[in-house]
């Protein structure tokens, strides 16, 4: 199960969100806003970090596509 407990939310006032909605379940994920890849390697949770970035980089891609 994964979470964003370890993700950065210094940056209240620019924010990066990604909500899933799945049948009845609702995951929301938070973090600080991304500016630059080098803003990820500071978290504590690299890894997950990194799938959430690209993942939301892949999504806003695909919905200008489809827009």
């Amino acid at each position: 199960k994964k979470n964003d407990q370890k993700w950065s939310k210094k940056n209240v006032v620019k924010q990066q969100e990604l909500e899933i909605r799945l049948d009845n379940k609702n995951i929301l994920f938070k973090t600080a806003k991304i500016e630059f890849l080098v803003d990820i390697q500071e978290s504590n949770d690299l890894k997950e970090l990194y799938v959430f970035y690209y993942l939301n980089k892949n999504c806003k891609i695909d919905f200008k596509i489809l827009g």
